[in-house]
C-alpha cells in the first residue's frame, strides 16, 4: 500500500470514529446494559438506558434487537415512553444480538452494542420424580450455573419448599407440566437472573369457598350463610376469626363478574356458629356491609394462606408464560425484590365457578416490576402493590437517626438514598423536607458495608443535617425534640418518618394487561412508571392508584405519592368509585400525564373518574373519554382536593353529555 493511500485510510478511521464520538456525546438516550460484549443468559433479558436531563416523560423512545448489525433481521422493535429500562418479552434464542435505540421523531440512532444469550447447561427431570428427586436436581443445576432445568411435561406434586440461596442464572423449565403446591415453591436469598417458564402451579387443597346468603340481621350484627355443594363444606377452614387469621368475605357481582358488593375481614369480635346442614352463621359483622347485603345473594369465604415464593435480596426473577390457580397468599413474600419481571402469565381462578382467583402480587425495591401480556382474575385483595412505606424514628440527635422498629417490608438503605423526613410527631401529619443519608451504620455507630446481594438492616442513619436545622426547616423550635415514645402501635402518630424517596420502584410498567376484579388494579409508589395498553375490569376499588393509601387504622401515614407517571391508552369499565387516584399527602407526588384513556361506568354509580388527593403538581389530564349514562355522584368528572397546585386538563370528552356537570373542581 502507498503512503498517501496509508495516510487517506487513516484519516477516513480518524473522521468515523470522531463522527462516532460526536454521535455519542450528542445523543439523546445513552445505552447502559448489556453491555457491549456481554454474556447473558436469561430468556428475556433486561435492558437499560440513560437519557440526557431534561427530556419529557412523554417523549417515546424506539428500541431495536436484532439478529444482525445491520438491523435486518429484526426481533424486536418496541417503543416506550418515561422508564428508562425494557424487559424483553419475547423470548431470545442462544446466539448473537445487536441493540440500538432512539427518541421517536429522530433520525440517528444510538450507539450499537451487541450481547450474547448464552446457552445453559441442562438438567432433566422425567415424570413420577418425588420431591427428593426434583429437589436433587435443582440442587446439582443450581451448584453448576448457568443451568437450565426441564421437567418432562406431566404431573407433579411438591411438598416441601425448594431454597436457593446466592443462586445466579438458573432457568426453571416446566415444559407445560402442572405442579400441585402443598407450601412455598422456592424461597430465594440473594440470588439473581431465576427465570421459571412455561408452568402451571395449584394449590392443593381449595383456599375459599362459596356460600349462599340466607338471612341477614344488621342489629345483630349477624349473617346466616350455606356453603353450596362442590364447595368446602366446613366454613371456618375458608373463615377462620382466630387473631391474624386475615380471613374475608366478599359478596359477588354474578352480573359484572369479579366485581364485589360488600365485604369485610376478620375482626376479634366475629365468630362462627355452626347450625348443621352446611348452614353458618356469622356474628359480630359490620353494620354498614350487613345493610348491602340481601338473602339471595352469594358470596365467597377466604383465608390468607403461604404464598406462592419466597424472595428476600433478590433481582432479576421472571415469571413467563406461567400460569398460577388461585394461590392461598400472595405471589411473592419478602423484601428488596428488585426488577422482577411477569410475561405472559395468567393469575386465574380453579375453575368458572370460582369467584376467587388471583391473590395479588407485592413487589418492594429499588427497580419496580415489569407486568406484560398478564391475565388477572378477581383477586380478592390488590391486584399488584409495587410499593414503598414510611420507616418511623425513634429520634433524632444530632446527625444520627435511629430506626423506631423493624418494619414488616422492610427495604435496602444506602449511602446516598434522599428521603422525605414527615413530622408527625403531634399525632398530625405536619410539614416534610428532603434528607439525605450520609452513612449506614449499625446499633453500634460503626458504618456498615454492603456486599453484593447481602445487606443487612440498619439501625442507625447518619444524615446531611442535623437535628437544628431539621427543626427549623420543619418550622419547630431550634431545639425541639424528635424522642418518638416507646413501644407504640401503628396507628398513632408519634414519631418523624423517612420516606425514601428515590430510587423507589424506580421504572415500573404495566402494560396490555387484562385485569378482571379485585380490590385495585394497579396500587403503588413508584419513581418513572408506566401504565399503558390496559383493560381494567369490575374492580371494587381503582383501577390506577399513583401514591400508596392506606387508612390510620393500618399505617401511621398515608399517601407516600408516586411521581414522572404516565397513564395512558387504558380501558377501565366499572372500576371502583373513581377509576383512577392520585394521592400524596406527603407532598412527594406529582409530574403525572393521564391521556387517551376511556373510563366507563356503563350501569354502576361512580364518585369522579379521576381523583386528586393531596400536594401533586404537574398532574395533566387529557384526551380522555368518560361515558356513563349517569353524570358523577360527587360532581366533577376531575376531583381535586388538598392541592396546592392546579390540575391542567384539556380535550377531555363525554358520552352522553351532561348538562351543567363541571369537568374539574378543586377544594
Amino acid at each position: 500500500m502507498n503512503k498517501p493511500l496509508i495516510v487517506s485510510t487513516l484519516l477516513m478511521f480518524a473522521i468515523v470514529a470522531s463522527a462516532q464520538q460526536t454521535v455519542e456525546r450528542d445523543a439523546v438516550v445513552q445505552l447502559v446494559s448489556p453491555k457491549d460484549g456481554e454474556t447473558v443468559y436469561m430468556p428475556h433479558p433486561h435492558f437499560r438506558w440513560q437519557k440526557k436531563t431534561g427530556v419529557g416523560i412523554e417523549e417515546r423512545y424506539q428500541i431495536h434487537i436484532s439478529r444482525d448489525e445491520k438491523f435486518s433481521a429484526l426481533q424486536v422493535n418496541d417503543s416506550l415512553d418515561v422508564v428508562s429500562r425494557y424487559v424483553c418479552s419475547k423470548h431470545l434464542r442462544p446466539g448473537t444480538y445487536f441493540w440500538r435505540m432512539r427518541r421517536v421523531g429522530d433520525t440517528s440512532w444510538s450507539k450499537v452494542l451487541h450481547f450474547t444469550r448464552g446457552d445453559s447447561k441442562e438438567y432433566r427431570i422425567k415424570v413420577g420424580a418425588t420431591q427428593g428427586d426434583i429437589a436433587t436436581t435443582i440442587a446439582e443445576a443450581a451448584a453448576n450455573t448457568p443451568a437450565k432445568v426441564i421437567f418432562e411435561k406431566g404431573d407433579y406434586r411438591s411438598t416441601d419448599t425448594i431454597r436457593l440461596h446466592g443462586i445466579k442464572d438458573l432457568i426453571l423449565d416446566g415444559n407445560g407440566s402442572t405442579l400441585t403446591l402443598e407450601t412455598y415453591l422456592l424461597d430465594l436469598r440473594n440470588c439473581a437472573n431465576i427465570t421459571l417458564q412455561d408452568m402451571t402451579f395449584r394449590p392443593s387443597r381449595e383456599p375459599s369457598t362459596l356460600v349462599d346468603i340466607k338471612g341477614v340481621d344488621v342489629e345483630a350484627g349477624t349473617l346466616t350463610v350455606q356453603v353450596k355443594a362442590g364447595f368446602p363444606k366446613d366454613l371456618t377452614a375458608c373463615f377462620d376469626t382466630a387473631p391474624r387469621a386475615q380471613s374475608m368475605m366478599r359478596v359477588v357481582d354474578t352480573v359484572n363478574r369479579g366485581r364485589s358488593l360488600a365485604g369485610f375481614g376478620v375482626r376479634q369480635s366475629m365468630r362462627v356458629e355452626a347450625l348443621g346442614g352446611r348452614e353458618f352463621r356469622l356474628h359480630g359483622l359490620p353494620a354498614g356491609e350487613l345493610k348491602k347485603i340481601r338473602p339471595g345473594m352469594m358470596a365467597y369465604a377466604k383465608s390468607y394462606g403461604h404464598a406462592f415464593s419466597k424472595a428476600h435480596y433478590v433481582s432479576k426473577t421472571t415469571l413467563s408464560k406461567v400460569t398460577i390457580l388461585e394461590m392461598p397468599g400472595t405471589l411473592w413474600l419478602g423484601r428488596e425484590m428488585d426488577a422482577f419481571s411477569y410475561l405472559s402469565c395468567r393469575f386465574l381462578a380453579l375453575s368458572p365457578r370460582h369467584y376467587t382467583g388471583h391473590q395479588g402480587s407485592i413487589g418492594n425495591g429499588r427497580i419496580g416490576s415489569w407486568y406484560e401480556g398478564c391475565k388477572m382474575e378477581m383477586a380478592p385483595d390488590d391486584n399488584v402493590m409495587d410499593h414503598v412505606h414510611p420507616w418511623p424514628l425513634a429520634d433524632i440527635s444530632g446527625n444520627i437517626a435511629t430506626l423506631k422498629h423493624p418494619w414488616m417490608w422492610p427495604q435496602d438503605i444506602r449511602k446516598g438514598d434522599e428521603f422525605i423526613l414527615w413530622d408527625c410527631l403531634n399525632g398530625e401529619k405536619g410539614r416534610a423536607i428532603r434528607v439525605t443519608v450520609v452513612e449506614v451504620q449499625d446499633a453500634d455507630g460503626n458504618p456498615m458495608i454492603r456486599e453484593a446481594l447481602n445487606f443487612r438492616r440498619p439501625r442507625r442513619l447518619l444524615l446531611s443535617k442535623d437535628s437544628a436545622a431539621l427543626n427549623r426547616e420543619l418550622g419547630r423550635a431550634e431545639n425541639a425534640s424528635f424522642l418518638s415514645p416507646g413501644k407504640t402501635t401503628w396507628d398513632t402518630l408519634d414519631s418523624a418518618l423517612l420516606v425514601r424517596l428515590s430510587p423507589n420502584n424506580q421504572d415500573f410498567v404495566f402494560r396490555r394487561n387484562e385485569v378482571v376484579g379485585g380490590s385495585a388494579g394497579v396500587f403503588n409508589n413508584s419513581t418513572r412508571a408506566l401504565i399503558a395498553d390496559n383493560v381494567f375490569r369490575n374492580t371494587r376499588g381503582p383501577a390506577v392508584r399513583a401514591g400508596v393509601r392506606h387508612h390510620h387504622s393500618l399505617l401511621p401515614a398515608s399517601g407516600c405519592g408516586a411521581r414522572d407517571y404516565v397513564i395512558r391508552d387504558n380501558d377501565m369499565e366499572n372500576c371502583g368509585a373513581t377509576a383512577i387516584g392520585v394521592t400524596s399527602d406527603a407532598g412527594i407526588g406529582g409530574n403525572i400525564i393521564i391521556k387517551n384513556n376511556r373510563i366507563r361506568y356503563p350501569n354502576s354509580p361512580f364518585w369522579n373518574a379521576i381523583s386528586v388527593i393531596g400536594n401533586n403538581d404537574g398532574v395533566v389530564v387529557k384526551d380522555n373519554l368518560f361515558q356513563s349514562p349517569k353524570p358523577p355522584a360527587r360532581g366533577p368528572w376531575i376531583r381535586s382536593r388538598n392541592n396546592d397546585h392546579p390540575i391542567r386538563h384539556s380535550n377531555n370528552r363525554i358520552d352522553p353529555p351532561h348538562a351543567n356537570v363541571p369537568m374539574l373542581r378543586e377544594f
